[in-house]
């Protein structure tokens, strides 16, 4: 069992200061770890002063684990309150419930480490199946609301959700729900041409895993708030890749897996629980079943500086278009993609 520290460690508070400014300028040993990107300060074989850079406590708790580092400790009034990695929810409760919507941005944190690997929070699926990967993806995601229309979105990490961006259309703050989640976000990117939207909003579930683009015939699973859904869990919808295309210089699935009104923006994910795709459109028509397309991973991730970066720019008014791949015919309604309302 790890022990916090004592209230003796915790009178010496300056001290633990200067150690940490120590830390940052001059290292103090060479078999110090480099922490990985998420923690700032060097990581020590016993007690080091670290601090993060923002995010779910599921993120953290990755981070830590890939940093060698057994406990973190933050310091509330005169007690320690920790997080212990790879623990049950049960014994990290009082850590979560310190930080219900993420940890900030520079939260300072003593950690521990003896330089082995600690246990995994979030062990590799032993058998991957539809089951297990819907269970690991549903909390990273939530329904998408504005005053006019409804989607879907998935968390990125560090506070970051994407959704599509003709979900939004030109709203500056959306609402995120799920069955953990009711929070404001805000948009802080769009790329119209992609059909994608960043979100900055709180969060506490796990940073989504990128998978690798699938073949034609594997299994694909839709997650999202699709028309008649009535729980705030995401739903699923099952099918395989049909296809893979290139379109304007960006890479889609074809799948079969249902997708209706509500599904926008929501993960296209593999049987192990890896996101493939981001769901954007399908074929409505009288005679045409099973036809939906979803933006591939490689195409999202190649994309995400620029969609980063496109908050500095003007935003303008999405309006839906017709394309040769999604257009809308027969009783379904006119436009360019799922009609999130």
């Amino acid at each position: 069992m790890q022990w916090p520290p004592t209230r003796a460690v915790w009178k010496l508070g300056p001290a633990l200061l200067i150690l940490a400014f120590a830390t940052f300028v001059h290292p103090l040993d060479v078999g110090a770890q480099e922490p990985a990107s998420c923690l700032r300060g060097r990581i020590h074989n016993g007690f080091s002063l670290v601090s993060y850079e923002g995010g779910s406590v599921a993120e953290l708790e990755v981070c830590a684990h890939d940093s060698l580092v057994s406990v973190l400790w933050v310091p509330t009034g005169e007690q320690w309150v920790h997080l212990i990695t790879g623990a049950p929810d049960s014994v990290n409760r009082e850590f979560r419930d310190l930080y219900p919507g993420g940890v900030p941005a520079n939260t300072a944190f003593l950690a521990r480490s003896d330089g082995t690997v600690p246990p995994d929070p979030y062990p590799p699926l032993v058998e991957c199946s539809a089951q297990a990967a819907t269970a690991r993806v549903t909390e990273s995601v939530a329904l998408v609301r504005t005053d006019e229309l409804r989607g879907t979105a998935f968390y990125l990490g560090s506070f970051e959700w994407l959704t599509a961006a003709h979900v939004v259309a030109d709203q500056d703050t959306v609402q995120l729900t799920s069955a953990d989640l009711a929070v404001t976000a805000t948009v802080i990117g769009l790329l119209e041409d992609a059909d994608l939207a960043l979100l900055r909003g709180e969060s506490n579930a796990r940073a989504i895993e990128w998978g690798e683009t699938p073949t034609n015939g594997e299994d694909a699973l839709i997650l999202g708030y699709g028309l008649g859904h009535r729980t705030l869990a995401a739903g699923v919808t099952r099918g395989i890749v049909s296809e893979r295309f290139t379109e304007d210089g960006l890479a889609y699935i074809r799948t079969d897996a249902p997708a209706n009104p509500g599904n926008s923006g929501g993960p296209l994910v593999d049987i192990c629980g890896n996101v493939i795709g981001i769901v954007q459109s399908k074929i409505a028509d009288l005679t045409v079943e099973g036809v939906a397309f979803a933006l591939t991973a490689d195409s999202i991730r190649a994309l995400l500086p620029a969609l980063r970066s496109a908050s500095a720019a003007p935003r303008r008014r999405i309006r839906p278009r017709l394309s040769r791949r999604n257009a809308y015919t027969g009783a379904a309604p006119a436009g360019g993609r799922l009609h999130d309302h």
